[in-house]
């Protein structure tokens, strides 16, 4: 088998500047084109594989996943933050995490978090009604100025909504930035759910602060590239957030283990696991011990891995949702008579998720258009096929979300936002559509995602017109997940009847 082959034109080191340049653009210039595999080759460092093919995803993410793990020159900067974490870790402590933690994934489980979501949510717009925030950087004024005169969420009148939206209220707006008002709102999720903590406006902030950092650290550019390749040492400022991050993750695990009667969540099963570990460890080599796996600061990691990858990637999914609901009024009022209908002025849960048909496609659609993971890194461990090739051992594979997401191969007029292919479109077969990754690494909170993101669209359009500047659907950063640069301004309003 042969080398995958770089590009004609300018070669496979013209190919490496230019995605450092503009990562996405270069994804966006590559699709379609017809080949499986582009090759980007770095003056230093492995060589770049980029699959633009949705076999070769399945090839990579399925059939030979036990051939690739993640690649060492992220491990470098994210072993800082969460070293041996879910997402980070792999082979058997991975394999031992995965079972130990998928439980909390099933679908009594989700039942149960849908009830944290809708009460978060409710607090959120609540907080909206009365004209502020939850971190409380807001502008309240009376009959608002549009963002834009031609940017607008439809509004019509129709539904039934909360008896909260008070005609007084109604007549008041709020400026909020959603990238933070939807960081704030799943990161409480998560703390409620799987710690079973209550966080504080204070610590949301933190979080953002940390995200941002995170995000300087892993965008991509010529120069963070050069930076990730070399071994440099990580930023100052990066140093300083991860010692934060972990003082505040030991200070959450130490409150754990002081309760007398801890709930049955991820720290619990994790101290339970670190009990069986350490008895093992006492028993000898040679004793009969069946205990997983363990590593130091095991908890610690989890608890970031969960709080960053659980809270960052639905936030941004409800932002770009709610973005592109503000830029379409039929969609807008196809959500809100759907929400108002369903939801009928209640507390959204479990029991609504069904109904929810019209509101679910948009957030299908998002997350095609908009992946918060845009793209999946692999290393190959050994010398692997990819097609009709072979990749050798150490070299890098891309698999980009952002590209075949948007390939007029797989999906009818890619550029459209259009939440009616979902009709006639299963996700689970389509393997060019895979915004949670795809086969035994798939994110393990998928389905809690999709529901938190369809249950807190349907209730924030279901009461209030959200204006959103067009452009900031455009000015994206690709970094660890892609995020709106500068965040999403947004002016929301409360509907009225």
């Amino acid at each position: 088998m042969k080398r995958t082959p770089a590009i004609s034109g300018p070669g496979a080191v013209r190919n490496a500047v230019e995605f450092g340049r503009d990562p996405l653009g270069f994804l966006d210039s590559l699709r379609g084109g017809g080949v499986g595999t582009v090759q980007a080759r770095f003056v230093v460092g492995p060589t770049l594989h980029i699959v633009l093919d949705d076999t070769l995803v399945r090839e990579v993410l399925l059939t030979n996943h036990d051939k690739y793990h993640r690649p060492d020159i992220i491990s470098s900067r994210t072993d800082a933050l969460t070293r041996n974490g879910l997402i980070q870790s792999d082979g058997a402590l991975w394999r031992a995490q995965r079972s130990r933690l998928q439980p909390l994934f099933g679908r009594d489980r989700i039942i149960e978090y849908c009830e944290a979501i809708g009460a978060v949510t409710e607090d959120v717009t609540g907080r909206w009604i009365e004209g502020r925030s939850y971190l409380d950087n807001t502008v309240t004024e009376s009959n608002p100025a549009r963002l834009s005169d031609t940017i607008h969420t439809g509004g019509r009148d129709g539904g039934t909504q909360s008896d909260t939206l008070s005609s007084a209220a109604a007549s008041t707006f709020v400026r909020v930035n959603l990238y933070e008002e939807m960081v704030g709102l799943t990161a409480r999720v998560i703390a409620r759910t799987l710690l079973d903590r209550e966080i504080t406006p204070t610590e949301t902030r933190r979080f953002i602060h940390a995200a941002t950092t995170i995000a300087d650290e892993f965008e991509l550019s010529p120069v963070t590239l050069l930076r990730q390749l070399l071994p440099t040492p990580p930023s100052a400022e990066y140093r300083r957030t991860i010692e934060e991050m972990h003082e505040w993750a030991d200070g959450v695990i130490e409150e754990h283990r002081q309760a007398e009667n801890p709930p049955d969540n991820l720290i619990t099963r994790l101290l339970e696991a670190e009990q069986q570990a350490a008895a093992g460890a006492a028993e000898g080599p040679n004793g009969d011990s069946k205990s997983d796996p363990w590593a130091p600061n095991l908890i610690r990691d989890e608890i970031l891995t969960f709080l960053f990858a659980g809270h960052e990637t639905t936030a941004l999914t409800l932002c770009y949702a709610l973005g592109f609901v503000a830029n379409d009024p039929e969609v807008a009022e196809r959500v809100r008579q759907e929400a108002r209908t369903v939801l009928a002025g209640d507390r959204p849960s479990w029991a609504h998720l069904q109904e929810l048909e019209y509101t679910e496609r948009v957030v299908r659609e998002t997350l095609r258009l908009r992946p918060p993971s845009w793209a999946i890194f692999r290393e190959a461990k050994v010398e692997a096929p990819l097609g009709n090739h072979r990749v050798r051992e150490g070299d890098f594979v891309l698999l980009p979300q952002w590209a075949l997401h948007r390939d007029h191969r797989y999906f009818d007029r890619p550029e459209q936002f259009d939440p009616d292919r979902w009709e006639t479109i299963e996700p689970s077969s389509t393997p060019a559509y895979f915004p949670f990754g795809a086969g035994p690494q798939a994110c393990i909170g998928g389905q809690m995602a999709l529901a938190e993101a369809q249950l807190v669209l349907a209730a924030i359009v279901a009461q209030f017109n959200v204006d959103v500047d067009s452009r900031t659907l455009e000015d994206l950063r690709p970094a660890g997940v892609l995020q709106p640069r500068g965040g999403m301004p947004a002016t929301v309003t409360p509907t009225t009847e």
